[in-house]
């Protein structure tokens, strides 16, 4: 990760340099479209330590809730385009617009500077489970119709996607969900991913 925030730094350093030479003059705000104390906020804060250094201004990491991220990407969409409000942004600033025709926020209504981590994905079942394998949970979920649900934190959120694509895998599956009940779950599993 570390080496991830170097590189996303220096994107923005280069970035920033390339646009003109006495940017930045004062502070960046970075939205982190997320609440507090999440993979979003650890990544946003420790970009923000990091890019300080470069960019010789701080930069003030703001928790903008709501919508999945898209609350706080509609507002930097409409902040004035001068580089001074930056967006954390996460894979469901992309994915909405595509799921979603009434979407806040367009794809396109943003400017891309640089990846900033890469956020491995883990399917995990309980030590006690009958499964050993991707093969033995997918046959089941395909034998069993309706029997197996699963938690994601969100509609366009990374961990429901990469479910949907596991789930791809099924040659049943016409639904895009051959039995596994799309469930969102309460806030102690959102995210978790897991299939129970």
């Amino acid at each position: 990760m570390k080496r991830a925030l170097s590189l996303a730094a220096a994107t923005l350093m280069v970035t920033c340099a390339a646009n003109a030479q006495s940017y930045p003059s004062e502070s960046v705000t970075l939205v982190v479209p997320y609440g507090p104390g999440g993979a979003s906020d650890l990544a946003g804060r420790a970009l923000a330590e990091s890019a300080r250094e470069f960019l010789g201004e701080p930069i003030t990491v703001v928790n903008q809730a709501g919508s999945g991220g898209m609350t706080g990407a509609r507002d930097v969409s409409r902040s004035d385009p001068d580089g001074y409000t930056l967006l954390l942004a996460r894979v469901g600033m992309a994915l909405s617009p595509a799921v979603n025709a009434n979407s806040s926020v367009d794809w396109d209504e943003y400017t891309f500077l640089s990846p900033l981590e890469a956020t491995p994905m883990i399917l995990a079942v309980a030590d006690d489970s009958p499964f050993e394998s991707v093969d033995d949970l997918l046959e089941d979920i395909d034998s069993n119709p309706g029997a197996l649900s699963y938690a994601a934190s969100g509609a366009t959120a990374i961990d429901g996607f990469t479910v949907q694509a596991l789930l791809v895998l099924i040659p049943a599956n016409v639904t895009g969900h051959s039995g596994v009940r799309d469930r969102f779950a309460h806030p102690s599993l959102a995210g978790s991913g897991f299939v129970n």
